[in-house]
């Protein structure tokens, strides 16, 4: 296992430790029960990779529940600073699915729906509520993130003037500049 030094208490960090989110504690995983993967799940309204675990696929509910069991586990037997450090990943991992819940879905459109609030856009079609529990509601769906994500996520890399001017002032639109500093 190749380690880099890195200054957190003068224990050496793996690259194995700076990795502690795995893809499908967020997105589901590709697999042949894909279709049956994304589909709302009747009972719930919820997508079926986000809590139904009788598909045979890792869900976030699961990944959540498995990472603080272990993450409970090592640091009640703990004897290192590294049982320590791998603890707190865990439950930073656990805690990190749990915040993408509101941050990458529908949960507080809903939420708000379920309170009486009108006018909220549930981030989903008009026609998708379903019944679950006697209530009419709209699933909970998680984003992807695609293209425009991606070059939202790369801004930070780009100085002025794309950052402190307007796209008048470039002169050219903001996706035909990316692209020529990300060419450059």
């Amino acid at each position: 296992m190749r380690t880099t030094r890195m200054h957190v208490n003068t224990t050496p960090v793996s690259v194995d430790q700076l990795i502690p989110y795995l893809p499908f504690s967020q997105t589901p995983p590709s697999n042949a029960n894909k279709q049956r993967e994304l589909q709302v799940d009747p009972r719930t309204g919820m997508k079926n990779y986000m809590a139904n675990e009788t598909g045979g696929w890792t869900t976030s509910t699961a990944y959540i529940r498995q990472s603080l069991l272990e993450a409970i586990e090592i640091r009640r037997r703990a004897r290192s600073d590294d049982d320590i450090y791998k603890a707190f990943r865990l439950l930073g991992q656990a805690l990190h699915c749990l915040e993408d819940l509101p941050a990458h879905s529908n949960w507080i459109e809903l939420a708000l729906i379920e309170m009486g609030y009108r006018n909220v856009f549930p981030h989903v079609g008009s026609n998708t509520a379903i019944q679950v529990g006697g209530k009419r509601i709209y699933p909970m769906v998680t984003g992807t993130f695609g293209g425009m994500d991606f070059i939202h996520s790369l801004l930070g890399l780009f100085p002025p003037p794309f950052l402190k001017k307007g796209v008048d002032e470039i002169g050219k639109p903001p996706i035909i500049y990316l692209k020529r500093k990300l060419l450059m």
